[in-house]
């Protein structure tokens, strides 16, 4: 199977409320059958900048996750909290080695 990166930034008004929602988000993500890693993590240098690093074992695994109740809680939260823009690249991983 091919692995899936999901990478990139968001940025948001208030950025601390996201990240804090994240934390929930985050635990239950890495529990995930086929989650190899899943980071949302503060700029340091934008204050509103929220960094996105997701690796799945597949499509298949990704699709999966975004089905669950827990990215819609996610969501749920952040509804009101304005995006003000976002960056974000999926990635088809063909190979890899430790670098």
């Amino acid at each position: 199977m091919t692995e899936v990166v999901i990478a990139g930034w968001m940025d948001y008004a208030d950025r601390d409320k996201v990240l804090a929602a994240c934390r929930t988000l985050t635990e239950r993500t890495l529990a995930e059958p086929g989650c190899l890693g899943y980071a949302f993590s503060a700029d340091a240098e934008n204050p509103d900048r929220i960094r996105v690093f997701e690796w799945w074992s597949s499509q298949e695994a990704l699709d999966a996750h975004l089905a669950t109740s827990h990215v819609q809680d996610f969501r749920d939260l952040v509804s009101g909290i304005d995006r003000t823009g976002r960056a974000l690249h999926r990635f088809a991983v063909s190979a890899a080695q430790p670098f």
